[in-house]
């Protein structure tokens, strides 16, 4: 391999190795019949294959040498691509057949014949096709030769008026209409027809993509590729279920979640379809990614996947009956103009209008009765409580050190945690933290976030806090930090303020920047039976603050959202705890930045099975994290942040 990459976790790269060959054995199992069968399900599973290829590729990046892995995921995005397409033509015509066969009334059918604009036939080389009637035995016109009734019916199109009746006297033209009983057939076979000449045409490009990834040996080259990692991991008898492995997990589920329930503020109104594909999009997402690290799970998440693929299929299906009712308007144009150039009128096309008419009304109204069903089945998600329990459920290995502590230890021995936060980049200030939480028997520590801002060490500080494997959530400021780069325009103001997210991002190397970006917002633990919520600001925002002044109301509405024992934030950079009903508030104060006028690290300390709570501070070494301010050309302004102990705002006022 010519690209160079550093393999994170040599778990974590077994994991990724070993569902990754499954997805290619899957995608070379379905290849072949893409492009010789006719059967519909080849193109389905192929495509099926190709995206959950993609899906886990996202995620693995970081286990595949940068120059290789951009090139073999450009081949497997040309296959998805070039199946798109052919896969919903070969939806739409499955799912039209199903319909006109139990919609369908008994009386007259169809039938096609082939013919070009001019209305000449050419059997070897069919681009449009003109639709004829013809009756069911029972009619009267039943008894006149087909080839008699075709050229009757042209007539009447072309030169309505008169025509030779069976005994070769003149009358006047029937009427070409279909009965009642039967109004809808041929608009949907005229649909059915274009479709299927639309899915033929596009073909040869499914094959030529399909043997374009099989010329690139791409399958081939990854296989090898996976396999020598496979091999390496089983002389070295590695274990996939690392702490990396399931911190990766977490977060990368967690990411996945938080991008559908971003979604469900649109779920009250049915008019807001574009934002109900993109939730659509997300659900898809979100359940490829749990299928991704289901593996490393018991029971392999298959409840969990199970609520996912139903919500799914609620979503796609209302998708598909909006893209029929945008489609069928545009069809509708469409074939109108081609009847209009074919005939030299809009007779015929009256024909095939009703049953166009009453597909697009029956998508309409099933999207209606999906929307409801959707809504019905989002809220027993909610009162089953599935994103708690599968938060639950990913979170609990992140605690393998602890759990190993509760397994060993007896049962009425107590659990200390060190809830930490607002670190700032003052790397020296946190190693004195952790140092001291680990004197006082701290088992586990958690992070409320802000990692990075205004001290002369991130890069530093974000991989410490990994190497620890902390438990955390992002701050807005990381958050503010990651956009500098691309929305200049919210950054702040202030000069010194937007130095530092600038400086920051240059700072921080690209395997810190992608990890900081996986982190969730927010994040559910269970600790002995008691359920911890660990955010930067509040339950609703990561920019609101949970202070003194925060009134009862509002934290009982935050209690009332998360159902949890133990709200933790940070953000105010002061020490705050309070009990509201049965549940505590702890705000973890600052490591690095405290706003209070004490330059001394601070965070708290959880105890459980007893329960106590107090925050501690911390002397750290100042000077250093001063001098290394100094040394990099950082503004006096930050080195005054920690010498004082003292907000930005109120460094620069008294200046």
């Amino acid at each position: 391999m010519s690209g160079k990459y550093k393999c994170p976790d040599k778990g974590y790269c077994l994991y990724a190795a070993e569902y990754m060959t499954s997805l290619l054995s899957a995608l070379a199992a379905e290849t072949e019949g893409v492009k010789y069968s006719d059967d519909i399900e080849y193109v389905h599973r192929c495509r099926v294959a190709t995206r959950r290829l993609r899906a886990a590729m996202s995620v693995f990046e970081e286990c595949f040498p940068k120059k290789e892995f951009g090139v073999w995921l450009k081949q497997i995005k040309g296959i998805t691509g070039s199946l798109g397409e052919a896969r919903d033509r070969d939806v739409q015509v499955d799912f039209l057949k199903g319909f006109l066969s139990s919609e369908e009334q008994h009386g007259s059918k169809v039938f096609f014949i082939a013919g070009d604009a001019a209305g000449k036939t050419n059997q070897a080389n069919v681009s449009e096709t003109a639709i004829i009637p013809v009756y069911s035995e029972d009619d009267d016109r039943a008894e006149v030769p087909v080839v008699s009734r075709i050229v009757n019916f042209f007539r009447h199109i072309f030169s309505p008026g008169t025509v030779k009746d069976k005994n070769g006297e003149t009358a006047l033209a029937p009427e070409y209409n279909f009965r009642a009983s039967d109004p809808y057939t041929a608009g949907i076979e005229c649909l059915i027809t274009r479709l299927e000449q639309k899915r033929k045409s596009i073909q040869p490009e499914v094959i030529k993509s399909i043997e374009s990834f099989e010329k690139s040996k791409t399958a081939e080259k990854m296989g090898t590729y996976l396999r020598a990692m496979i091999v390496e991991a089983d002389l070295n008898q590695t274990d996939i279920h690392s702490p990396y492995s399931f911190e990766k997990a977490f977060y990368n589920i967690t990411l996945a979640e938080e991008g559908l329930y971003w979604y469900e503020r649109f779920l009250k109104d049915p008019s807001l379809v574009k934002r109900h594909h993109e939730m659509r999009i997300s659900a898809k997402k979100f359940r490829y990614t749990i299928e991704t690290y289901s593996g490393l799970y018991e029971g392999e998440l298959k409840d969990q996947i199970k609520v996912m693929k139903k919500l799914q299929d609620y979503l796609g299906d209302m998708h598909d009956c909006d893209v029929w009712a945008a489609f069928l308007d545009d069809f509708i144009d469409e074939e109108r103009k081609r009847n209009i150039e074919f005939f030299g009128n809009d007779r015929f096309f009256m024909f095939v209008l009703p049953g166009l008419n009453f597909l697009k009304e029956n998508r309409i109204s099933k999207r209606t009765e999906l929307y409801t069903e959707l809504l019905e089945y989002w809220d027993g998600m909610k009162k089953e409580h599935f994103r708690e329990d599968l938060g639950s459920v990913i979170s609990l290995p992140l605690q393998s050190s602890l759990n190993r502590i509760i397994d060993s230890s007896p049962e009425d021995s107590p659990i200390h945690i060190a809830l930490i936060g607002d670190v700032h980049a003052n790397l020296p200030a946190l190693e004195a933290v952790l140092a001291d939480a680990k004197e006082r028997g701290a088992a586990a520590v958690i992070n409320t976030g802000d990692f990075i801002g205004y001290g002369a060490f991130p890069d530093q500080t974000v991989s410490k806090i990994r190497a620890e494997h902390i438990i955390s959530v992002i701050g807005n400021y990381d958050l503010s930090v990651l956009k500098s780069r691309t929305k200049k325009k919210s950054l702040p103001k202030n000069r010194h303020k937007r130095f530092a997210m600038e400086w920051a991002y240059k700072e921080l190397s690209d395997e810190n920047k992608r990890y900081l970006r996986l982190l969730p917002k927010n994040l559910s633990l269970m600790v002995k039976g008691m359920s911890l919520y660990v955010t930067h600001g509040s339950p609703d925002s990561i920019k609101d603050y949970i202070n003194e002044t925060t009134p009862n109301d509002l934290l009982r509405s935050y209690i009332s959202g998360t159902g949890a024992d133990f709200i933790i934030t940070g953000h105010t950079h002061t020490q705050y705890a309070k009990k509201i009903d049965d549940t505590w508030f702890i705000n973890t104060g600052s490591v690095g930045r405290p706003d209070d006028g004490d330059p001394r690290a601070c965070y708290a300390m959880l105890s459980l099975n007893p329960f106590s709570l107090y925050h501690v501070r911390v002397p750290y070494d100042v000077e250093r994290a001063v001098e290394e301010i100094y040394r990099k050309n950082l503004p006096e302004s930050f080195a005054r942040i920690f010498r004082e102990g003292k907000p930005l705002d109120i460094i620069m006022y008294s200046d």
